[in-house]
């Protein structure tokens, strides 16, 4: 894989590695805790018969709907407390272009302030600091051959780890602008919205979704095709017209927004990048075996008004476990971030799961016409 990278641009820099288990094979137990799992890469995903992974394309806002946020280049996006606030790269004398060699690093670009306490309407503030006619030239690296990615690791911002590359491109293709960043709601998992870049059509862009674990060498890229395609209209089909901003960020409970340097603002569903989907016909998905540190089975899920999900905890084995099994789980349906699942013995529903915390185990699950996100196993009680 290394030689289709050749040079490597510096679009990724990673800092600290969070602790996670690292699964090699079918035998080997994955130690989940309580943490959230998404179906983004191959650490639980076992057999699947009837059922697929879905990827789902953000929903974009129609951008009449909310008054137009600052448009730029690069940019990130972060939620501090009650305030989103946008740091974005915008050019002082609009429309000015890039020149030939050292001069490709021009005077005239400006790193630019925004701020939201909705996500969705911004200002401008006067902030009073700087009045800059000129910039100095940075520490600007120029380089040949494809946009790659690669991370390096430091405990004080001082010592650095060597540069890993993290191996993600096709055959012949520009990836850059990664983006990537620990997801607020399974900060084990980093999510990428890396910008990949078509030199030869114009230089229009386009977004792709990649996950890492923590110390991974390279991405796990399930879907090759489009995360975000540039659109409707001929604003995203210009030069260089889609780069995300840094940070996916939560807008509501059920809803994260992600945000275009273009102007673009585009929504998906909490968990919602990538589901286990199954149709009409009833299909089944089981896990790999794991321990978990919970005491309920908590789910994110969405089905139609004829559709349904049933849980089985099994064995390792395939054994399903007393009192758990695939036709005492009471079915689920409905749209839901977060759902704790039941099994009835009789008139009884229970959900508590605390017995097995600890123990190998697997889940089975039975889906028609649903799609299930993400599953955890909360601590309600100590």
């Amino acid at each position: 894989m290394r030689n289709r990278l050749t040079r490597t641009g510096w679009a990724l820099l990673l800092v600290g590695l969070l602790g996670g288990a690292v699964v090699a094979g079918e035998a080997e137990v994955v130690s989940l805790g309580t943490r959230r799992e998404l179906f983004v890469d191959d650490l639980l995903l076992g057999q699947m018969q009837g059922v697929r992974l879905k990827l789902h394309e953000p929903t974009r806002l129609p951008r009449d709907v909310y008054p137009p946020r600052p448009t730029g280049h690069y940019a990130t996006v972060i939620r501090d407390g009650d305030v989103y606030r946008l740091y974005y790269r915008g050019d002082k004398i609009p429309g000015a272009h890039w020149r030939d060699g050292w001069a490709r690093y021009h005077g005239q670009e400006v790193t630019l302030y925004a701020e939201s306490r909705d996500g969705y309407r911004w200002t401008t503030p006067d902030l009073k600091l700087y009045e800059i006619e000129q910039f100095p030239a940075g520490n600007v690296v120029l380089d040949k051959g494809l946009r790659s990615i690669a991370r390096a690791t430091s405990k004080d911002f001082l010592q650095w780890s060597d540069p890993v590359i993290m191996e993600a491109n096709q055959a012949g293709e520009h990836l850059y602008t990664s983006g990537t960043h620990p997801y607020f709601r399974a900060p084990h998992i980093y999510i990428a919205l890396a910008t990949r870049f078509m030199a030869n059509r114009s230089s229009i862009t386009d977004i792709v979704f990649l996950a890492a674990r923590p110390g991974a060498r390279r991405y796990t890229r399930l879907f090759p095709d489009a995360f975000i395609r540039p659109g409707l209209g001929q604003d995203g089909w210009g030069n260089r017209s889609n780069y995300i901003a840094w940070h996916i960020v939560p807008t509501s409970e059920t809803q994260m927004s992600i945000y275009n340097v273009n102007g673009d603002h585009l929504v998906l569903r909490t968990d919602g990048f990538i589901s286990v989907h199954a149709g009409a016909e009833e299909g089944e998905f089981l896990t790999k075996p794991f321990t978990f540190g919970g005491d309920r089975l908590e789910i994110n899920e969405s089905t139609s008004a004829a559709g349904r999900i049933r849980v089985e905890i099994q064995e390792p084995d395939g054994r399903p476990i007393a009192g758990y099994t695939l036709e005492q789980c009471v079915a689920i349906y409905g749209d839901r971030i977060r759902h704790i699942v039941e099994w009835a013995d009789g008139q009884e529903k229970r959900s508590d799961v605390s017995a097995l915390r600890g123990r190998p185990v697997r889940l089975r699950f039975a889906l028609q016409e649903a799609d299930l996100y993400s599953f955890c196993f909360p601590a309600t009680r100590p």
